[in-house]
């Protein structure tokens, strides 16, 4: 059963956190490019800012959700191990943000679309460290018990 969670839940990542959570930044470029087949230098601006609202959504919220539980856990050994790595990670986010929003700033999109990359595999891995092991994701529990 651990092999279907694991399928069922990669097919959860891919088709709602990386395609549909990804249609808000994408959906601008692509009415933007297609009447003409080029992309406007006001849709380029904006592009890094939509991927990082983007990143900051899921990045949060999966954060949130581990937070929530580890502290439900009472009898969980890592605790502390876990709140300092996420205390660091949360200052690579800072870091992140910093970055990218100065490079939009001194308009460089190319340097600011490179930190929102980063940014959203980082957010990618904290999801996935909040819900691999998370029971509200395990298939078992979305079929009702007779």
């Amino acid at each position: 059963m651990k092999t279907m969670k694991l399928i069922n839940l990669l097919l959860y990542f891919i088709f709602t956190i990386v395609f549909l959570g990804n249609i808000g930044t994408l959906l601008p470029l692509a009415i933007d490019y297609f009447p003409e087949n080029t992309l406007s230098e006001e849709a380029y601006k904006t592009f890094p800012g939509n991927l990082l609202t983007y990143y900051l959504s899921i990045f949060f919220v999966s954060l949130v959700d581990r937070i929530i539980h580890i502290i439900k856990k009472e009898d969980y050994k890592y605790k502390i191990t876990e709140v300092l790595i996420f205390g660091l990670i949360v200052l690579v986010c800072l870091w992140l943000i910093y970055m990218a929003f100065s490079k939009i700033h001194q308009k460089q999109y190319d340097s600011a679309l490179w930190y929102c990359l980063f940014a959203i595999i980082l957010s990618y891995i904290v999801w996935w460290i909040a819900n691999y092991k998370d029971e509200k994701m395990n298939p078992n529990n979305a079929i009702p018990k007779p």
